[in-house]
């Protein structure tokens, strides 16, 4: 996660690695590994593990183009914000999961094998 995404959380998330991406050097909190960039937090992981990107805006927009699955949620209001995800593209991600619920939805996106970029 970014550090502003980190920060309006305001602790680390319990029974997993947290690891916050930030440029600032000094940055420190408790229970947190801190990377530099996206590459350095990437390769703190063996590649066959999953791996979860929560945000924010400019974390998801670095991930997207390595990343292997999308949990997306939709909901169907229009909230406030200044941090946007669009929703997946659908030649590139295959919808392999949807699970409905009153107002919202999580749908699971896996990226097409076969899509040649």
């Amino acid at each position: 996660m970014g550090r502003r995404t980190f920060e309006s959380i305001g602790r680390a998330l319990p029974g997993r690695t947290n690891v916050v991406i930030t440029r600032n050097e000094s940055f420190e909190a408790d229970g947190v590994t801190v990377a530099g960039s996206v590459e350095e937090a990437v390769s703190m992981f063996d590649p066959a593990e999953e791996v979860f990107i929560i945000g924010g805006e400019q974390i998801y927009n670095q991930t997207v183009g390595i990343a292997h699955r999308i949990y997306y949620t939709e909901v169907d209001q229009t909230p406030r914000g200044d941090a946007f995800f669009e929703s997946p593209d659908t030649s590139i991600w295959l919808e392999t999961s949807r699970e409905e619920h009153d107002g919202y939805r999580y749908i699971t996106y896996d990226r097409n094998r076969f899509k040649i970029s």
